[in-house]
Formats: structure tokens, sequence, C-alpha cells
């Protein structure tokens, strides 16, 4: 690298010439490709469908699949989709294809149910509903049905979403609940059954041990139902069209409020095993998920009931009316009225001895001498500084359509907001400096602890936070970037020892630590309308992971080495290539700026395209990669250091390290 460096400083035509090619592939014109989380170059052409191996390149597998439409992407496994005629879902791994057909088919609707080791993929196929039954552990015993015509809503498709999303019981039956009827599919993919309703139905619940699927009728009348005979074991009439149905006791009993009164039932049968009645209406109902207990919140009260009675197990008097009761991070709250207290679901007992004023906390975060709480939904933001003493020191209210931003700076608070951003302490809420930042459009900033600042680009300028002076500083020289959209588009800040790297559009600066501008350059506009990098969309997301999965579905390398196996990977084909630990960086990194090796795209003094790598500690050139394309298709991989351009007949991979 330092070699191509001094060449860049002798010759720039070599120059651009200089870096390595790791591996060339002769393919046809106006390909696809896209990069899967194990760093691998997903490819497709006009003449097949491969996965390559990003060192190599190298052919994994090939498939014939044809399909004039581009792959989409299952949450967080590598799996992919063609829609449309030639419709296919294949593990982008390994090539296996795991279901097919060339009647025009649309996805519907993915469900994933990881602790079962199934994905149930909704499908329309000429106007008919099927259903896609992928078994995790053994793709071979995959299975599609066709269970009947595809529901219509007034707007189009009716999807199932959160709340009807379908059922699996223990031995693998699915239980699809639609507008009307309940379709039951064995686990050998046959409909088995069919339950028919007069009026629209919604899921309120499903027992999976007890094989009970409890669903709401018409907002009216809740049914009990097997889910393997398909039978209605019992019916009731309720009061509340919003019906809360909670599965207690181990699976044994189900609880429903009625108003005033809490109903307790047997969960298979629907008998009622006890009771209770308030003389208020009933406000919430909380289950502690790590012990199944159960609570109710009343009129300046907190009651818990016995889950297989409804009697009263323990009772508490409040000293306000409050109107929720609800988990945030590691403690339950109780909020109304513009004030909140914190309780012990073991013993009822208050944090505080008295309510205090306070926003319902969305999230808190804990300091030494108290907790902020802080809350925000749309632009409306509150924040309340508690005391340990139970005594609100003070409070913010700001109207911030951006997500206002909290950073604990030497046990004081670094606030940024739509408008501003200043430090405050934390003994008063008073700012800490003598001006604040302003925040505008085009504000950016750089969180860089490790050197002991904060950088913000501000009213064109670079302001300089010093977190053990307290100090603010402006640049002395504005920076105003060319071809650059103030009201939509924010820079590339990047700071380093020797100064401040910016990158806003095509130009570049670079602020010296005494706050000079050391570097500019305007670049000219190339006729990609975006001025950068095209970046190829990234494919396999772990967004479905956020459940709580991760732990349990991904596999871990590091350096090559496997060092974690989730649980569910242990029966799972071997062969599968998840992700290592640097996916989410590499997902991440190629939907944003290039931070690692910033870049312009831009027209190069030969009169070709290209892009040109900078240097973020000067904002001097270190070389370009010439291509002849308007909009070139390219991928940036951070991570190992290597663009993949595809241009004409060649996809190549370049070293840019």
């Amino acid at each position: 690298m330092r070699n191509l460096i001094l060449l860049a400083l002798v010759c720039f035509f070599i120059q651009s010439n200089a870096q390595k090619t790791i591996w060339t592939k002769t393919v046809t014109d106006d390909g696809f490709m896209n990069q899967l989380e194990s760093g691998n170059i997903l490819f497709k052409d006009d003449s097949e469908l491969s996965l390559l191996d990003h060192k190599t390149g190298d052919a994994l597998w090939s498939s014939s699949v044809k399909t004039e439409k581009n792959p989409k992407f299952f949450d967080g496994i590598p799996f992919m989709y063609f829609e449309g005629k030639n419709y296919a879902i294949l593990d982008a791994s390994t090539g296996e294809i795991i279901d097919q057909n060339e009647s025009k088919t649309n996805v519907l609707d993915i469900h994933y149910f990881w602790e079962k080791s199934r994905i149930v993929v909704e499908l329309e196929r000429e106007k008919m509903h099927h259903v896609l039954n992928i078994n995790l552990e053994d793709l071979s015993k995959s299975w599609s049905v066709e269970v009947g015509k595809v529901q219509k809503a007034l707007f189009g498709l009716a999807t199932r979403g959160s709340s009807n999303a379908p059922a699996i019981d223990a031995a693998g039956t699915i239980a699809l609940v639609d507008k009307k009827h309940i379709s039951y599919i064995s686990p050998e993919g046959s409909v088995s059954n069919k339950t028919e309703f007069k009026k629209n139905i919604k899921k309120v619940g499903f027992n999976e041990s007890k094989e009970i699927l409890y669903v709401l009728e018409d907002k009216k009348n809740l049914h009990f139902i097997n889910l393997k005979t398909a039978e209605i074991i019992h019916s009731l009439e309720v009061k509340e069209k919003d019906l809360k149905l909670k599965i207690l006791n181990d699976e044994n009993t189900v609880a429903i409020i009625q108003k005033k009164v809490c109903i307790m039932m047997d969960a298979i049968s629907g008998d009622v095993i006890g009771q209770f009645e308030s003389k208020d209406k009933i406000k919430e109902v909380f289950v502690d998920d790590s012990t199944g207990r159960y609570y109710l919140l009343l009129k300046k009260n907190v009651t818990e009931l016995n889950t297989s009675d409804a009697s009263v197990a323990q009772t508490a008097d409040l000293d306000t009316d409050f109107q929720e009761l609800y988990r945030s991070k590691d403690h339950v709250f109780l909020s109304g009225r513009g004030r909140i207290n914190q309780i012990d679901l073991n013993d009822l007992s208050l944090k505080y001895s008295k309510a205090v004023q306070s926003p319902p906390p969305n999230d808190y975060i804990e300091m030494s001498d108290g907790r902020l709480y802080y809350y925000q939904i749309g632009p409306k933001f509150m924040m309340s500084f508690i005391g340990t003493d139970g005594e609100r020191k003070w409070g913010k209210e700001y109207n911030s359509p951006r997500r206002v931003e909290i950073r604990v700076v030497n046990n004081d608070l670094l606030v940024i907001n739509s408008t501003e951003v200043n430090f405050l302490s934390t003994k008063d809420g008073k700012s800490l400096w003598k001006k604040t930042v302003k925040v505008d459009p085009s504000f950016a900033y750089v969180d860089d602890e490790a050197n002991g600042e904060y950088v913000f680009y501000s009213e064109k300028r670079v302001v300089k936070f010093d977190i053990d002076e307290n100090s603010i500083i402006k640049s002395v020289d504005k920076f105003k970037f060319k071809d650059f959209d103030y009201e939509t588009q924010q820079p590339l800040l990047l700071n380093t020892d020797n100064g401040t790297f910016l990158k806003g559009s095509n130009s570049v600066f670079f602020c010296s630590r005494s706050g000079t501008n050391a570097s500019e350059k305007h670049y000219k506009k190339s006729d990609n309308t975006s001025g950068l990098l095209k970046l190829a969309n990234t494919a396999v997301t772990v967004a479905a992971i956020g459940s709580g999965n991760a732990d349990k579905v991904v596999t871990v390398y590091q350096n090559g080495e496997q060092v974690h196996k989730g649980s569910m990977v242990d029966d799972m084909n071997g062969s599968w290539a998840y992700a290592n630990d640097a996916a989410a960086k590499r997902r991440a990194k190629q939907n944003s700026g290039s931070s690692s090796y910033p870049y312009v795209f831009t027209k190069l003094e030969n009169k070709k395209r290209g892009l040109i790598f900078l240097d973020s500690n000067s904002a001097k050139e270190r070389f370009d990669i010439v291509m002849d394309e308007k909009d070139p298709n390219y991928i940036l991989d951070e991570i190992d250091g290597v663009i993949y351009y595809l241009s004409n007949t060649k996809l190549k991979a370049i070293d840019i390290k």
C-alpha cells in the first residue's frame, strides 16, 4: 500500500491502474449481484444463478433457475425467492431448490417459527391460496398445499399480520386463521379440516401445550377450538371489544377482563374456575413473564390474583390514579396523569415514597445521583431527572421531529434534538455551555470519545466539543459543499489525529486541528445523480432474529473458527453458511457512505469516469479505479477491503486496502 501511495504522487494514470485485481470472472452483460453475510457474492445473469467465493471468484454452486426478476430475501436466514413466472425459493448458501413452480406465483406473507425450526410461506398462485411449510431441520421434508381461494380485502390482499399469524402445535399441525374460517393443515401437508364462521374472526391466543386456539368472532363471541379436531369446545359472549386474553398457570388457565370483572377459566373446557370483581373498571392487566404471576391495575390500586382460582394473592393501595402498568428494561412502572412510580412485583412496594412528576418512561438512564427518565412519541419529547431521594430535580420538554439523542459524558448529559446540541448538568438541568450548537437539516456529528471529543458540522463550520475541557471550539473557516442540498443531505465526517475529514456530494475538505481549511477540492459531478458509488442492496438481514432468537439461530465464526453454534442449528443442514460476527458491520456500512474507504465518483482527468479513494487523514487522493458506465454496478466490502465491479462481461474483485 505504501508503494501504491508513492506511485500516486508520481503518476496519476499509472496510479489508476495500480490496484490489484484479485480475480476476474467472465459473465453476460447487465447481471445482478448481491453480497451475503458470509461475504460470498450471489450473481445472476441471463444464463444462470450462482454463488461465488468472494476470495477466489470460484462458483460454490450454480443453478439453472431462470427468471427475469431479481431475488428477494428471507429474514435471518440465507434463503431467497423469485416471484412471478418461474417462481422459486432457494437456499442461497447451497443452491438447493426448496420450492419451484412455472406458474405465476407471488409471496403473500412469511412467518418464522424459529423455535420449531419452521418457516411458513403463504403464496398466491392463479388466484388460489397455497401454503409452503419449510422444514429447517430437513429441507427434503418441506411441502406445499393448496388451501383455497385467496381472500381479498377492500384495498387488496388480506394478509394475516401479527394478530392472525398461523399457529403450529407440537405435532406440526398448522392453523391458518382467515377472515371467516380456519384451515387446518396436517403435519404431512394436507388440509385436514376447516371451521367456518358467520362473522369476521380474530385470533386472540394460542395454547400450544393444550392444542387450543382462541378466536374472537365479530368482537362479541370468544371460541375455544381444538386444533386437532377443529371442534369448538366452548363459546361465550364477551363485553370488551378489545379483548385481552392471557394464558396462565403453566397454560392450564386463561383469564379475560369483562369491564369490572376478571374471569379465569380452564384453558381447555372454558369452565369458570374463579372470578374477581372490582368496584371500578379494570384498567390494565400485567403478566410477569419471568414468574407467570398476574396483576390488575385498578383505581389507585394494584392487585395480584392467584392464577389457579382468581383469589386475591396481595393488594396495595396507591396515592395516584395510574393508567398504565408496564415493564421498561429491568423494572416495572406505574404511570399516568403526569406521574410515575416503580413497583416491586414481589411485595407491591414502591421505589418512591410518593409518585413523582415525570413522563411515562420509554427508557431511562441510571446515574450516580439519580435516574433520568425520558419519553418520545412523534415530535413530543420529555425527560425528568429524579434524585436518589425520590425528588424531581428538573425536567425538560422539546418539540423535536428528530429522534432526541442523549449521551452520558462525564456524568452529565449531551442532548441532541431537532434545533440544538446542549450539554446539561445532571444537578439542575442547566446548560454547561455558554452557547449551544445549532442543529439544522445538514447537521452531522461524530463521536470520538477515544480522543476525548465530539465533532459537529453546524452552520457550515466544524465545531469541536472537548470533553475534558468542557469547551466548544468553532473552526476559523467555513466549509461549503457544491452540488449539495443543505435541506436534505448531511456530510460524512471522519475525525482523525490530524483533524477532520469532510465529504458532501463531490466536495472534499480537511479541517486542521487549528480549525483552518487545510485541503479543499470540488470534483466534477459525474452523470450518476447521486455523485456516489452505487451500492448494491444488502441481501440477507437479521431483522426477524431481533425477537430474541439470535443466540439460537446464528452460528458465529471468528478468524475462520466457529466460536458459537446456535442451539437451533445443531440439527440443521451443516452446510448452511450463517453469518460471521462481522456481518452486521458489513451490512450497515454497505448501506451508508464508506468511512473506512472514503471516495467520490467523478469524471477523471483522462475524461473517463472513476472512483477516487481519499486519505481520511489529509483528504489527499490515494488512487482511482476507472469505470465506463454512467451508473456503475458495484459492491464495496469494507470488511475485506474489496470492490466487486461488474462491467460489460467482466466481474472483478479489486483490492482497495
